[in-house]
């Protein structure tokens, strides 16, 4: 900006982030709806993967039913699940293509939940975020989740380490993604 002969006074700097203190509150709320959810969604000890956030193209959601299609089919006798938290444009899509893989009994739309959105993030083990995006994974960390992403907004590259926070992928297809749920 300063290149463009703005005057520094008139520049800030405004973090992307979510406001940490508000969630920790909302997940202390939360949490006694964890094993209502659990019970709601015949929810055991089964593996469960997240994914929160508008269900849009650039997203890739239909990727991650596709991969998680092929996490389901290896470890089948784990009878893994899918939570689906959010909604947008590509929601009919999605759940068209869950039908249509048979997988109605281990992928949960829950549509968008700002009230509850904690809860079904605690349900979870991982959150993937397998297209743009990246506040979704402040939004993982804050309920300690670990993350799977590929090239999101570029904060990826700055919140994840690759295999302690998550796994970072440069490439996010049906393979890479299976393989990183797998790792988890």
């Amino acid at each position: 900006f300063e290149s463009l002969d703005i005057e520094s006074n008139k520049i800030f700097i405004v973090f992307n982030t979510l406001d940490e203190i508000m969630h920790t509150k909302n997940i202390k709320r939360c949490l006694p709806e964890v094993n209502n959810i659990k019970h709601l969604l015949n929810i055991e000890q089964q593996p469960v993967v997240v994914f929160c956030g508008t269900i849009n193209k650039g997203k890739k959601v239909d990727l991650l039913i596709k991969s998680f299609n092929l996490f389901r089919s290896d470890c089948l006798a784990k009878d893994p699940r899918l939570i689906v938290i959010g909604d947008g444009i590509e929601l009919d899509s999605c759940k068209n293509l869950a039908a249509n893989m048979g997988l109605n009994n281990c992928i949960h739309f829950v549509g968008r939940q700002e009230e509850m959105s904690s809860a079904y993030l605690m349900v979870g083990d991982v959150a993937v975020l397998p297209g743009l995006g990246g506040l979704a994974i402040n939004h993982a960390f804050i309920h300690s989740l670990p993350v799977i992403s590929g090239p999101a907004d570029g904060c990826e590259k700055d919140l994840i380490e690759n295999g302690k926070t998550g796994v970072l992928m440069e490439i996010v297809d049906e393979a890479t993604l299976f393989n990183a749920m797998k790792h988890i």
